[in-house]
């Protein structure tokens, strides 16, 4: 097996001295590994990619979990997932507190408290356009290192501060970087200050954790003395997050969305920059014969750039009908596949193959294989929510939009698995007053939305109508005026006669009912209804895209088949 890179080339922006220029970089990597000890997960640990086996053993002997090399009966570790098994030959009586001392330490904690590309899930991207003046930058910084008191008479501290501009709001040290860093973050919430527009300014490392601290607190930049590492970058990326590294003198490295930071003799705004980037994505789409289809939770200057836009089903018609030798989704993954599965003479591009759905991913074919064991002359109906091999080994799709009347059409007296959203199969069971079986999972986004939340924004707009989607939780959906998949949604509010709107579903449907009925009220039901999956595609990704023609997504042949029955089958009893 080939060791893993400890490092990745970049290409960033330095400015130096009051010039802008894009040189390539090196930077360090950064895994999160779960370290899992006689089956039980105990602990995930941020470290340097390779060594994995050393790292583990090391770091239960350090616990005092290991006594002797003797021990331990078999190590395995699968490096791509970041997963590390060890094996003792004895009980390890004291796993259990090992567990509750470092549960909240940020050396070893539940994987849940982690944020990964494939599973974001609590994280909201940041929106704000707001840039900075690389001198005020530059000066913030300085005065951060000036001010370092402890650090300077004892060197054994990290600093961090909140800076507005070039003058410090906050400053915080600690023995620990990331208590530093929410120090100032909880000193800013107890303020009530808006981060929106300020920077995180560190002195040491930029992690992974610290890139998720600020994206939390909704802070658009971060500024540091010290390096990032490359999963940091990933993430700042996808979260729309400015990370500055090396800022000392007159000298900073800016490696993502270096649009926010601009010179004193600049006055490019990132409005400016994204109607650049959407004169490039026509002009190249129209040059490469590439068909744009977005889902309507895009951010609104993708939905902008796209040939069409839509819902989940209406995506796939529109991939099936298009008119393009090339396909380019700005979708999640699943929504990819769809396409690639229904139009196998056609090139499918994604601008960011890591874009992936939660609910999509959390059933297995061997779920789908029980079922149809245990119930030989039952059918399998999945939500296009699925990957394309969950999709090779079901009867019918469906989508929000059509599964009531889809299922409506089946024998009544067989026996149906719904896959895999609970709260999509109650709400069709209800509908039709059908016993369905469900699988327990659930879309994360619509699933923050309660019935307290609605409750709050009633009193609130008295006279709004509540809209939401069947994802929802079952109380929420009761409180609902109307139920019904984005693109009803869309169409409820469009149509109605009502001016304010309470919309229970991901933001990025504003976006189109406001081209529609600009003087309609929208109000989201509860404030982070955000998909970061959806989000991480941005325009930057898509010209990118476009000019390399690369990330294809393909089907294997023999899935893709049987995949595209299923398919064309929702496509065939939903017209």
């Amino acid at each position: 097996m080939s060791k893993p890179a400890v490092y990745q080339q970049r290409e960033i922006t330095v400015y130096d001295n009051g010039t802008l220029k894009d040189i390539k970089d090196a930077v360090v990597e950064e895994k999160p590994v779960t370290l899992y000890l006689n089956h039980v997960e105990l602990a995930t640990m941020i470290c340097t990619p390779g060594a994995y086996e050393e790292l583990g053993v090391g770091f239960l002997l350090s616990e005092g979990l290991l006594e002797d090399p003797d021990d331990i009966v078999s190590i395995t570790c699968q490096e791509e997932e970041g997963l590390l098994y060890i094996e003792t030959g004895r009980p390890v009586t004291q796993a259990g507190s090992f567990l509750r001392r470092h549960i909240a330490s940020c050396c070893g904690k539940s994987r849940a408290g982690f944020y990964f590309i494939n599973d974001a899930r609590q994280v909201k991207p940041i929106e704000s356009d707001v840039q900075f003046k690389a001198e005020d930058l530059l000066a913030a910084i300085n005065k951060l290192e000036e001010k370092s008191e402890t650090f300077h008479l004892t060197g054994g501290v990290h600093s961090a501060a909140l800076a507005d501009g070039a003058n410090l709001m906050s400053r915080y040290e600690d023995i620990g970087r990331h208590n530093a860093v929410d120090r100032v973050i909880g000193s800013a919430f107890l303020q009530r200050i808006n981060t929106g527009d300020k920077c995180l300014l560190l002195s040491g490392r930029v992690a992974s954790e610290i890139l998720i601290k600020a994206a939390r607190a909704q802070i658009p930049l971060i500024l540091s003395r010290s390096a990032p590492t490359g999963l940091t970058l990933d993430l700042a990326e996808d979260l729309n997050i400015t990370v500055v590294g090396f800022a000392r003198g007159r000298r900073m490295s800016i490696y993502t969305h270096p649009g926010r930071v601009i010179t004193s003799g600049e006055s490019t705004t990132i409005v400016q920059q994204n109607r650049q980037l959407a004169e490039d994505i026509k002009r190249l789409k129209k040059e490469k014969d590439v068909y744009i289809i977005a889902h309507y939770y895009q951010r609104p200057e993708v939905q902008d750039i796209a040939d069409f836009v839509g819902d989940s089903y209406a995506m796939a018609v529109a991939a099936k009908d298009s008119p393009c030798a090339n396909i380019l989704v700005a979708g999640v993954d699943f929504m990819a596949e769809s396409a690639a599965i229904l139009c196998p003479d056609k090139t499918v591009l994604s601008p960011e193959p890591r874009a992936t759905c939660p609910m999509a991913n959390s059933i297995e074919v061997d779920d789908v294989l029980q079922f149809k064991q245990e119930h030989p002359d039952g059918l399998v109906v999945s939500y296009v929510n699925t990957p394309a091999g969950i999709k090779a080994v079901t009867d019918i799709c469906v989508t929000s939009s059509n599964a009531v009347k889809i299922i409506n059409k089946l024998p009544r007296k067989a026996r149906i698995f719904f896959i895999p959203d609970t709260n999509l199969g109650t709400f069709v069971a209800g509908q039709l007053d059908r016993e369905l079986d469900l699988f327990p999972s659930h879309c994360p986004t619509h699933a923050h939305i309660t019935k307290a939340d609605i409750l709050q924004r009633k009193a609130e707009h008295p006279e709004a109508e509540v809209l939401v989607h069947p994802e929802c939780d079952p109380e929420v959906v009761a409180l609902a005026d109307y139920v019904g998949s984005t693109a009803g949604i869309i169409d409820y509010a469009v149509k109605s006669d009502k001016n304010t709107f309470i919309i229970g579903t991901e933001c990025g449907v504003f976006h189109k009912i406001q081209q529609l009925s600009p003087d309609k009220e929208l109000v989201l039901a509860q404030d982070d209804l955000v998909c970061p999956n959806m989000k991480s595609i941005n325009l930057k990704k898509i010209l990118s895209t476009l000019e390399t023609m690369e990330t294809k997504i393909t089907v294997p042949e023999a899935t893709r088949e049987k995949a595209a029955l299923a398919l064309e089958k929702m496509i065939e009893y939903a017209s």
